[in-house]
């Protein structure tokens, strides 16, 4: 169902349709994502860090509001899709640093406040998956320096421990761990799934 998720009025009519066609949530994923542009902090506009926030933090806040009474009924959970950014401070990515920083301290506050109503909330932290866009990234910088795709996978690789980077349903499936009755006594923690680049 497309939705303007920054709009209150759209994010109620979503969280009544998922009623309507299922009669009951068990879980609300928060995946959407403006990604500010990867400049200095000197250079980064403010209004650039305020969209990546509306549509990154404030919109993911007003879905879990409005689904919580329904996650209620299920005894269901919230989880917030993140970025391994969380873990470093490489220059040219503090405005996607603030941005996720901030949707993570708001799971680990909801955590706190909607686990008496055994709501959980969690957080996932995937590093670069090997997908379309970073597929065409890699490529680019590797032809630039005449590698071929293969030889900047590699290079890019061999910052991971297990020297590959995770696919899409890799990080999928780690999502569903966390919603699922393996997780039940998980809440408030961020799972890192990013083949061993960082550890936390």
């Amino acid at each position: 169902m497309p939705t303007d998720i920054t709009d209150p009025a759209a994010a109620e009519a979503l969280a009544a349709a998922a009623l309507d066609a299922f009669g009951r949530v068990d879980a609300l994923i928060n995946n959407a994502l403006v990604e500010p542009p990867h400049t200095e902090l000197e250079q980064t506009a403010l209004d650039d860090i305020r969209l990546g926030m509306e549509v990154d933090v404030c919109a993911a806040l007003r879905l879990s509001r409005q689904f919580t009474p329904a996650l209620w009924e299920s005894r269901g959970s919230i989880v917030m899709v993140n970025f391994s950014v969380l873990r470093h401070s490489k220059r040219a990515c503090g405005a996607y640093k603030i941005v996720k920083s901030a949707l993570l301290a708001l799971a680990q506050s909801l955590a706190t406040e909607l686990g008496p109503q055994s709501i959980r909330v969690n957080s996932v932290a995937p590093g670069p998956m090997w997908t379309d866009k970073v597929k065409d990234f890699i490529g680019g910088l590797a032809a630039s320096r005449g590698m071929s795709l293969q030889e900047g996978y590699d290079e890019v690789a061999a910052d991971m421990d297990l020297r590959r980077l995770q696919s899409p349903q890799e990080t999928a499936d780690a999502v569903l761990f966390l919603v699922s009755d393996l997780a039940r006594a998980v809440t408030g923690h961020c799972l890192d799934v990013n083949c061993g680049e960082y550890h936390h």
